[in-house]
């Protein structure tokens, strides 16, 4: 359970006797004092303030304070939130944030979204939730006019330790805390993991170190992705804004089968998932996937573990089968500190996984498609999780680049000059380093050629080859 983190981290074994001992500070009934706010030392960008409960006791009381906490973030350009935490009864802390408009488009994250994302990667959270077990802990309005949202937090936690967990949380690649989120789950019976967060963000390699931590006991996938549509979309192909095909819309994923499917495999334990084939059916004229004709069939144990792995995971539509059909469910969303990161960890999964696809199609689809539909539809689930039951993760990956969207953008084109097939190692190394890299890698595609017997690897190699050669700035290094 995640009561052993006490163990491992002294500071929170300290405020942990700190908290347990704090009992909520005495008002008068007619007035207050002046608010007083403090600046997080490693969070600059976010204040805080006590409210005592009295203040919130009737809804003009929470109008006015709600009104305050915008005001003292208006007053402050360089904030991105402003944290109120108000006592309860010594078994629960309601957090109340004020944040600004819009902030899930910001990079990165800021306001209520990024105090969820911290809060539900705390270990102290996950400690006084073990001590303090309560009811669902999700974000909703604080006050009528919704200018702030409140957060409930088990146990009795002051303006201190509430400012600790703030800070500890959102610490990456913490996989020891996917060991104690799976030795929370319920034991003995089915349990459902909604594994949520944006696209890139390396849900793949977390579903392999879930099963690790799973030791003995099955953890079993149903992909969203294999719940697209193609052509025959219903209602036709969603569109952005600009006309494009918005291929990360909710709607594109057929969320009715998904529902219906998750519904057999748990009345009878099994079940035959479609397959999805991201290249366009042959013969059809379409340039969009299409449900192939072959199924995955899958069966589930009495106490396996049922792994949604969808960028919609968390849509409510699929969290209310899981309730219909009283199946225990955790949600588990896994995001990445940079969004540049991730845009390059697509481009090079995309013409890996999808040849077809070159590092300019996935880079068009990004700007019109995948990042909109991540703020649209993907951070708002952030909202819904709770802090004392669910995960936020926070992974970075060894790919050593820092770009910015422009800087993606100038070395996709100054790839493509030389013939450069996306790799990690054309965007690590410098730019005038590439004519000497497509040096290196017309050698590679030659051996490749003169000594494989992988028919796939031999028509990629050739396609590869082809375009080097073909490319304006080849030979001229």
């Amino acid at each position: 359970m995640f009561v052993s983190a006490t163990a491992s981290n002294p500071e929170i074994a300290r405020a942990m006797q700190r908290t347990a001992s704090c009992q909520p500070e005495a008002a008068p009934q007619d007035s207050f004092a002046p608010r007083t706010y403090t600046e997080i030392p490693q969070l600059p960008y976010m204040a805080m303030t006590n409210i005592k409960p009295q203040e919130a006791a009737t809804p003009e009381g929470r109008s006015e304070v709600a009104s305050e906490l915008q005001s003292h973030l208006r007053a402050f350009p360089s904030l991105t939130a402003v944290v109120g935490v108000l006592p309860v009864n010594g078994q629960e802390t309601r957090l109340v944030v004020a944040s600004r408009d819009k902030a899930v488009e910001a990079s990165p994250m800021e306001g209520i979204y990024e105090i969820s994302q911290r809060l539900t990667s705390s270990d102290f959270v996950k400690t006084m939730a073990a001590r303090y077990p309560s009811e669902y802990h999700a974000i909703k309005p604080f006050d009528a006019e919704g200018k702030t949202n409140e957060l409930r937090l088990p146990g009795n936690i002051s303006l201190e330790t509430a400012e600790m967990a703030l800070v500890e949380g959102r610490s990456p690649n913490r996989y020891d805390q996917l060991d104690g989120f799976v030795d929370s789950l319920p034991q003995g019976k089915r349990v459902a993991v909604l594994l949520g967060g944006p696209s890139g963000a390396g849900k793949t390699r977390l579903i392999e170190k879930l099963q690790e931590c799973a030791g003995d006991r099955k953890v079993k996938v149903v992909e969203g992705d294999m719940f697209f549509w193609g052509t025959d979309c219903p209602g036709g192909i969603p569109k952005t804004k600009t006309g494009e095909i918005y291929w990360d819309h909710e709607r594109y994923m057929d969320i009715p089968r998904l529902q219906n499917d998750l519904s057999t495999l748990l009345a009878t334990g099994k079940v035959d998932l479609p397959v999805y084939d991201f290249n366009p059916r042959p013969g059809s004229g379409s340039f969009i996937g299409h449900r192939s004709d072959e199924t995955r069939h899958v069966e589930v144990g009495a106490d396996d573990i049922i792994v949604v792995d969808s960028v919609h995971a968390v849509n409510k539509s699929i969290v209310d089968t899981l309730e219909t059909n009283q199946l225990p469910y955790r949600i588990l969303f896994l995001d990445s500190p940079l969004a540049e990161e991730r845009l390059i960890r697509r481009i090079v999964r995309e013409y890996d996984v999808r040849g077809s696809l070159t590092a300019e199609t996935t880079l068009n689809l990004w700007d019109n498609s995948t990042y909109q539909g991540e703020v649209e539809f993907i951070r708002p689930h952030l909202m819904s999780m709770d802090p004392a039951r669910d995960l936020t993760m926070t992974l970075e990956f060894p790919s050593d680049v820092r770009m910015s969207r422009k800087e993606v953008g100038e070395r996709v084109a100054a790839m493509a000059k030389y013939g450069l097939s996306p790799g990690y190692e054309a965007f690590r190394v410098k730019e005038d380093e590439l004519p000497e890299l497509a040096i290196r890698e017309e050698q590679r595609l030659v051996d490749v050629l003169a000594t494989s017997k992988d028919e796939k690897a031999l028509a990629r190699a050739q396609k590869e080859l082809d375009l080097l050669r073909n490319a304006p700035a080849y030979r001229k290094a």
